[in-house]
């Protein structure tokens, strides 16, 4: 683990709160803004990829795809795709001369539509063709700008109290996987082939995974 509760990072401006979980690309963090008092997310590449041969470009393509969801959010926010609103570098305290890339996205209130089917049961048909309706208009944008979500399930959907889902966890530079990793891509039980086996990364993808979501 990188960060405990209670450190600061950001140059001083995040305070982690807790870790929210971690994959084979990296882990997540709640933190809060210092300065404003509000709570983020604190996105952060692992640092076990960097003896893989891929780093340098994961790490390119992660900036690169962070910084035009950050504009995204400032040119045309969107209610239904999370805001990312900070990319920086920290000092890796445990490795000299190493930074760890991270990514700062707001901190969604509610649950996500997984844990909430699973603890409320299946959701009405108008209620089920409304949350999907406002993630279908969230990847119309998403995809203006050249991006693909690419794990667009309902552990990735997370549904404010005022009854409005959100996007969020967008699997950035996902098809760079490093070599010691599975050549599997998203989810198996709602990605299709073409994505989970060929690791491709087209608009498609989205809608099909978006499509079983709904299922």
């Amino acid at each position: 683990m990188y960060w405990t509760r209670g450190q600061h990072i950001g140059g001083g401006r995040y305070e982690i709160v807790d870790e929210l979980g971690r994959g084979g690309f990296g882990i997540t963090y709640k933190a809060k803004h210092c300065d404003l008092g509000s709570f983020c997310v604190i996105k952060a590449i692992g640092a076990w990829l960097r003896k893989e041969p891929n780093y340098d470009r994961f790490v390119e393509r992660f900036r690169d795809e962070g910084k035009r969801l950050a504009n995204l959010a400032q040119e045309k926010p969107h209610p239904h795709i999370v805001r990312v609103f900070d990319l920086f570098r920290e000092p890796d305290a445990g490795c000299p001369g190493f930074e760890i890339d991270c990514l700062v996205m707001d901190f969604i209130a509610g649950n996500t539509l997984y844990h909430g089917v699973h603890q409320q049961g299946k959701l009405s048909e108008v209620q089920a063709v409304q949350y999907v309706r406002q993630i279908g208009e969230a990847l119309i944008e998403v995809h203006k700008r050249g991006l693909v979500h690419w794990d667009v399930t309902p552990l990735n959907i997370m549904i404010r109290p005022q009854q409005e889902a959100v996007l969020i966890d967008f699997g950035i530079a996902g098809d760079c996987p490093p070599s010691s990793f599975s050549r599997e891509f998203g989810n198996k039980a709602f990605a299709p082939y073409e994505q989970l086996m060929l690791g491709e990364r087209e608009k498609q993808c989205d809608i099909y995974t978006l499509g079983a979501s709904l299922y």
